[in-house]
């Protein structure tokens, strides 16, 4: 080591060779550290402060345990090919253990997990770099700068809510990365994609039922009711325009699942009100008049104030915070 140079092997790629010691950090052990020693190497500061945080989140002995229900089923008829190709039935099952497609890695993917993505060279493009994105917000992968808080949800749901065939994909990705993962930070962050997934869109009829039964056999986890509740409205309302706004991004980092929005009132008086991710403001609008006792909504209306002269009336079919993300000229105007 004092030569400036060292052999040894990659672990991630078991490539072997010599490399610069000073492109590596030392962990002085006798034995191979566990993932979770690991992980904190590649993580920001802020990401290692969270993780004093999340380890004290230890499922209690006396909870029923349900064995974890993974993508494997779903990926043998969905799923791409593993790289390595058998003709043989039974050379195919003892060799699905080691091509776990379904399960978590810490390495890009050179590939879309899904067949019918693999069609589209600039889907296929989008599905991986979603999937980087995804690494780098669970502190699997290096980020070499501070971005800010919904960047990097920007990165992996916009290409999905643009694309409708990107959706499965983007649950098969987050699923995946949720599979055998045995590090604790991570899998929170992970949960933390999953919360902000089922509040954008569903997935396909051929997906939905594996998606619901994941998230069942880990009912233990403070966000999988929650999950299952907002699929069930983004089934009933559809798909969103846009990325999480920032609030929610913020919110469900703080491990809340409240999100409250005040209102300003021509009186000059204001209140806090209890929104979710797909409240529309037609909603929003009966919310307050509920409020206010006041016997009907008709005849009033929402705006959004931009500056002293300027103020927008927020479109009634529109999630709030769509048209919020909207207005702040985050986004291109749809086309109608």
């Amino acid at each position: 080591m004092n030569s400036g140079w060292a052999n040894g092997i990659n672990e991630r790629t078991k490539q072997k060779g010599d490399f610069p010691t000073d492109s590596v950090y030392v962990l002085p052990t006798m034995t191979t550290p566990p993932p979770d020693i690991v992980a904190l190497v590649t993580m920001t500061p802020n990401q290692k402060q969270e993780v004093v945080r999340t380890s004290q989140l230890v499922m209690s002995d006396s909870e029923e345990k349900i064995k974890p229900y993974t993508l494997e089923e779903f990926s043998y008829n969905y799923f791409r090919p593993p790289p390595k190709h058998t003709l043989s039935r039974v050379m195919i099952s003892k060799n699905r253990g080691k091509d776990k497609l379904w399960s978590y890695t810490r390495e890009p993917i050179k590939q879309p997990l899904l067949k019918k993505v693999l069609s589209s060279e600039e889907l296929s493009q989008e599905a991986c770099m979603a999937f980087i994105a995804i690494l780098k917000y669970m502190g699997d992968y290096p980020s070499k700068r501070t971005r800010s808080v919904n960047e990097l949800t920007d990165q992996i749901f916009e290409g999905a809510l643009k694309a409708e065939a990107l959706r499965d994909e983007i649950y098969s990705q987050v699923l995946k990365q949720l599979t055998d993962n045995h590090v604790k930070y991570s899998e929170e962050k992970g949960w933390e994609l999953l919360w902000l997934c089922t509040g954008l869109f569903a997935p396909s009829n051929v997906l939905l039922l594996h998606v619901q039964r994941f998230v069942q056999s880990r009912k233990h986890h403070p966000l999988a009711n929650d999950c299952l509740q907002r699929l069930q409205k983004a089934l009933r309302n559809g798909s969103r325009k846009y990325p999480p706004h920032l609030v929610e991004v913020e919110a469900i980092q703080h491990k809340t699942t409240q999100i409250f929005h005040k209102v300003y009132f021509p009186d000059d008086t204001d209140e806090a009100f209890e929104v979710e991710s797909g409240t529309k403001a037609k909603d929003f609008c009966q919310s307050i008049s509920k409020r206010l006792l006041l016997k009907s909504s008709e005849g009033f209306s929402l705006f959004i104030k931009i500056s002293d002269k300027v103020s927008l009336q927020l479109i009634a079919g529109w999630t709030l915070f769509g048209l919020i993300s909207r207005v702040n000229g985050s986004f291109p105007s749809p086309a109608y």
